[in-house]
Order: structure tokens, then C-alpha cells, then sequence
């Protein structure tokens, strides 16, 4: 949900590239908040129109509520819960609206807003910790978890401005964007749903945007698609940084949600050249949902930039684009000069090809490989790897076997993709690609 304290910053006008596999999937709403897919279907709440959008009934269709959602979440048995905004409840889909499920008012102080469900029928809910509306004083929110019997129980104390909410890491891990913190907080999910270990998952200002503030997010294979409503863009984040990004061009993405297939829905926020924040405080928004096709490569890191309208950055802000692709270069040299690089390394090889595979199916190692030419090897390589900060980079450089064993000594410098050209191409027929 947008906040609803005034922005007071403006953000410059930028021209973006539009990526393929982008459609429009239905439009009318005016603010579009907590989507969810389910059994072929889009739902949506819309806040400030009144009620909630969804084509389960094969037309895209909007009913009026007398109790507003924000957050939805169905449980694992089919049914559909809402968090209702000002009522402190958590609301059961009736076919007309949301009828008691469960109770909040004893924990919670200010308004709803996003919500979700784990695999045994607990909801996590946002309290968003004041009510700006009544004009009150912004102050820390919680978060509310609602076990599977209905009890309500606060998890988590002390969240600035609690917004989207997903879960991750096969249930293990909870991520909460924190909007005026520009952070993605994540939170390790123990017995009977309590949330312990808070760490810092994605630092959006640093590896997105200096202006991106997070709203709603959803939990993806590989991170967290996040949706930067200030920042006029998407990106796909996890802890060692920024995987993907979509530009929305002058549009704010304010919540998203994937499907079955790997679609993913963004809805978005129009507001001519007033502020979004602004905007929604005179509930002066137009929205749309935008979906777009499975995402299956990404740019190093860097901005999704495929044929669109024609419209080019300029060139100062393709160079600012590329310069915020931050990356680091790891150099692993020898410590010392040997005959046989291999049979030195020989005790730790297989030690160091899974380390290589761990940082690989973790998305923090971009590049590697040897420093050769042809058959000579002087046992040295380099590895060029995501993450969110130098120190950051050295402490995964450490845990590296060659390094950890005193075989090699590795140094770690910053490092940021500006050009290149990497083609892939795949025969269908023999199932062979070819990489140059």
C-alpha cells in the first residue's frame, strides 16, 4: 500500500525501454493492492475505489465492499482471506464480501495492509502501526501472525512502515519491505510461526534505486520480486543483490503476484505528473494490471532492455544505468609457484567445484574461470560475483577452499558491467546450444 506521508523529493523525468513479453491484462481499477492468482484467476483489491476486482466469474468484474481489504491470501484449502483495513480483522470471501474469520483488535493499533499465508494455514499481516488518515504520527508498525486455529499474536516489533510480505526458502525464511527504511527485512520462521534472526535482505537504495521505496513484493524461484513504487520499476532482489529489473516507464508499480506458469502480474499506478505519493493522498490514481511472460535470462544483473517503442535513453542516463550493475571481482592467484598447478590443488578440487555450484544456485557467482591459454595453467582464475556491499563480497571470497586452505590468495575489488555481447543459441532439434 502506498504511504500516505508526503513525499518530498520529485523524481526527474527518464525515458525507459519497454521489455518484450509485456501485455495488458485488465485495467479500471484505481488503486490495485494484495493480487493474488488462483484457479485460473486474478484477484485484486482496489482500497480507494471501494471493493475488489477479480475474472473468476470469466469477466473481469469489480464488487463493491462495505468492510475493504488490502492484503489476500488463499488458504490451503481453496478459501479466500482478506485483511480488512480498518476493522483489525481478517475476513472470510463470502462471495460478497468478508465475514469473521479472525479477530485482531487485540494486537493491532493501526491499519491492515499486505498479507501471507504459510503451508499450514497461518497468515502473517502487516500492522501498519498508525493511521495517517485520522492524522497521526508516523511510528514503527508489527507484524501480526495468525495461527492456523485463529489466535492472534504479534511476531515482530519495531518495523518501519511494514508493507509486502513473502515467504521463501521453502517456508524457512519470511521478507517484509519496509517502505520508509527502502529495505527488504528478512526474518527466519520458527515452531508455531514466530519470527526470529531479523537481517537485512536486500538494500533497496543501494542496489535498485537512490529513490526506491518498496511496496508490494512476491516470492519468486530465485528472491523477491519487489515492487519500487517511487522508482518506476521491478526488480528481482535477493541477499547477494539485484538479479533483474523492469522499467514501467512514467507508471508505479505498486504490488505483483506470479502465476502457476511463471507470469508475473504488476499492478500499476498512473498519475499524469503529480507525485505518486501525492496522488494517492487525493485519491487521484488510475491503475492497470500489466503481466508479463516468464523471465528466464537476465542482463548480468543490469535492466531487462529489449525493443519497445522506440524511445532511447539518453546518454548520461545509459551510462548512470549501467554503472548501478555492481558487481565484484574476485582474483584468485597462487600463493606460490608450482610445476603442477592441478596436483597442488588436487586435495580441495572437488571441495572448490561445489563451492562454485553452491554460489551458482544461490545466484551470487555472475562469471568464472581459469587464467589459461590453451594448455597452460599457472593455477590462478578469476570469479566475478553479485553482492550487496565490498565487505559483503570478501566475506563470500573467504569461504572459498583454495583460499581457506592457503593454496591461493584471493583479493577482492569492485567491479562494473558498462558493455558487451554474449549470443546464445539453441537447436531444438539436437537439444545442443552454442554460446559466443
Amino acid at each position: 500500500m502506498p504511504p500516505a506521508e508526503p513525499s518530498t523529493s520529485t523524481r526527474q523525468q527518464r525515458r525507459w525501454l519497454r521489455p518484450d513479453g509485456m501485455s495488458l491484462y485488465s485495467d479500471g481499477l484505481t488503486l490495485g493492492e494484495g493480487p493474488r492468482w488462483h484457479d485460473g484467476a486474478l484477484w485484486v483489491s482496489d482500497p480507494q475505489k471501494g471493493g475488489i476486482w477479480t475474472d473468476s466469474g470469466g469477466t473481469w468484474a469489480f464488487t463493491p465492499l462495505a468492510a475493504q481489504s488490502n492484503g489476500l491470501w488463499f488458504l490451503p484449502d481453496g478459501r479466500l482471506v482478506g485483511a480488512v483495513m480498518r476493522e483489525k480483522r481478517v475476513g472470510l470471501w463470502d462471495g460478497a464480501g468478508f465475514g469473521a474469520y479472525a479477530d485482531l483488535s487485540a494486537v493491532a493499533a493501526g491499519p491492515l495492509g499486505d498479507m501471507v499465508g504459510d503451508r499450514h494455514g497461518g497468515l502473517y499481516v502487516d500492522d501498519v502501526g498508525y493511521a495517517a488518515h485520522l492524522g497521526e504520527q508516523p511510528r514503527p508498525g508489527r507484524l501480526i501472525y495468525v495461527t492456523p486455529d485463529r489466535r492472534a499474536t504479534v511476531a515482530a516489533e519495531g518495523v518501519e512502515f511494514p508493507n509486502g510480505l513473502a515467504i521463501i526458502d521453502d517456508g524457512r525464511t519470511l521478507v517484509v519491505a519496509e517502505t520508509w527504511a527502502q529495505r527488504l527485512t528478512a526474518f527466519t520462521i520458527g515452531a508455531g510461526g514466530q519470527l526470529t534472526d531479523r537481517r537485512l535482505f536486500a538494500d533497496l537504495a543501494a542496489v535498485v534505486h537512490p529513490e526506491a521505496r518498496p511496496d508490494g513484493i512476491c516470492a519468486a524461484a530465485h528472491g523477491v520480486w519487489v515492487c519500487t513504487l517511487t522508482a518506476h520499476a521491478i526488480a528481482l532482489v535477493d541477499q547477494s543483490g539485484r538479479l533483474a529489473q523492469i522499467s514501467i516507464g512514467d507508471g508505479h508499480p505498486v504490488a505483483c503476484c506470479l502465476d502457476t506458469a511463471g507470469r508475473l502480474f504488476v499492478t500499476v499506478a498512473e498519475t499524469g505528473s503529480v507525485p505518486v505519493l501525492e496522488a494517492a493522498a487525493n485519491k487521484a490514481l488510475k491503475s492497470r494490471v500489466d503481466v508479463y511472460e516468464p523471465v528466464t535470462t537476465f542482463n548480468g544483473g543490469s535492466e531487462m532492455t529489449t525493443a519497445g517503442d522506440g524511445n532511447l535513453p539518453d546518454l548520461e542516463e545509459h551510462v548512470q544505468n549501467l554503472r548501478r550493475v555492481q558487481l565484484y571481482m574476485v582474483r584468485m592467484e597462487m600463493q606460490k609457484s608450482v610445476d603442477s598447478p592441478m596436483d597442488y590443488l588436487a586435495p580441495h578440487i572437488q571441495e572448490h567445484i561445489l563451492w562454485l555450484e553452491a554460489q551458482e544456485e544461490n545466484g551470487v557467482l555472475f562469471l568464472s574461470g581459469a587464467n589459461a591459454d590453451g594448455d597452460q595453467w599457472d593455477g590462478s582464475g578469476v570469479a566475478i560475483i553479485r553482492a550487496p556491499s565490498l565487505e559483503a563480497a570478501v566475506a563470500i571470497s573467504d569461504t572459498e577452499p583454495f583460499h581457506r586452505e592457503g593454496l591461493r590468495v584471493n583479493t577482492v575489488h569492485g567491479w562494473q558491467l558498462n558493455e558487451g555481447n554474449v549470443r546464445l543459441s539453441l537447436n531444438l532439434l539436437t537439444n545442443k546450444f552454442n554460446l559466443s
